[in-house]
C-alpha cells in the first residue's frame, strides 16, 4: 500500500499508511519499506524542529516589539530657564556674553550677531556614557540702553536606539550652578565695562 502526500503534489511512498490514531509514521514501522521508514523519521524530526524555530522566532518577536518600539521621549520641562536684564546695549552684552563663553572655555557653536549663542561644555563621561550640557542665549534689546538675557540650560546625553541615529539626546536637567555662574560672568563683565 502507498501514501499520497497531499502537499508535495502527489507524492507517494510505497509501504506508507496514515495512522487512524494520529500522523502517518505513529505505530506503522514494521509495515514500510526502508525507504519510507527514513523519509517517517526525517518529517517527524522536522517537525519538531520547525516548532521550536518557529516559538522561538515568536518569542523573540514579543519581546523585541515590547523593548524597542516606544513613543518618542516628552521632553517638555527638560530645560532650566534663567533671565537677566542688564544697563547695558544690545551690542555691548552680546560681546560680553560670547567674551564670558570664551574665558569659561565652552565650545560656541552658533554665533548670531541678530542675538543668539548655543555653546557646549566639553564633554564628560559617567557611568561610560557621554553627557555635556547645552546653554542657548537669547539677547533682547528692550530698549536702547537695556537688554535681557535668556538662557536655556539643557543636559544631553550621546546615545542610539533602534528608531534614532546616533546623536545627543535631551535629558531631565537639574538646576546647575554653572548657568547662574555664567550670567553672573556676564554681568560683571558688563559692570567692569560700564564703570570705568
Amino acid at each position: 500500500m502507498s501514501y499520497a502526500f497531499p502537499g508535495c503534489g502527489g507524492l507517494e511512498l510505497p509501504g506508507l499508511r496514515a495512522h487512524p490514531a494520529g500522523g502517518f509514521c505513529d505505530g506503522m514501522e514494521r509495515d514500510m519499506s526502508p525507504l519510507a521508514r527514513n523519509f517517517c523519521r526525517l518529517s517527524e524530526g522536522y517537525m519538531k524542529l520547525s516548532t521550536v524555530f518557529i516559538g522561538a522566532m515568536l518569542a523573540m518577536a514579543s519581546v523585541g516589539i515590547q523593548g524597542c518600539v516606544h513613543a518618542p521621549r516628552d521632553t517638555t520641562g527638560f530645560a532650566q530657564n534663567h533671565s537677566l536684564s542688564v544697563s547695558a546695549n544690545f551690542d555691548d552684552t552680546w560681546q560680553a556674553v560670547k567674551d564670558t563663553l570664551r574665558d569659561k572655555e565652552l565650545e560656541i557653536y552658533t554665533r548670531d550677531k541678530r542675538g543668539a549663542f548655543v555653546a557646549y561644555t566639553p564633554m564628560k563621561r559617567r557611568y561610560l556614557q557621554p553627557n555635556r550640557y547645552q546653554y542657548t542665549f537669547d539677547i533682547e534689546a528692550i530698549s536702547e540702553d537695556e537688554t535681557r538675557i535668556a538662557l536655556d540650560t539643557r543636559k544631553q546625553s550621546y546615545g542610539v536606539t533602534l528608531l534614532t541615529y546616533p546623536g545627543w539626546h535631551d535629558r531631565k536637567t537639574a538646576d546647575t550652578p554653572q548657568s547662574q555662574e555664567l550670567l553672573d560672568a556676564i554681568q560683571a563683565k558688563l559692570d567692569g565695562a560700564v564703570s570705568p
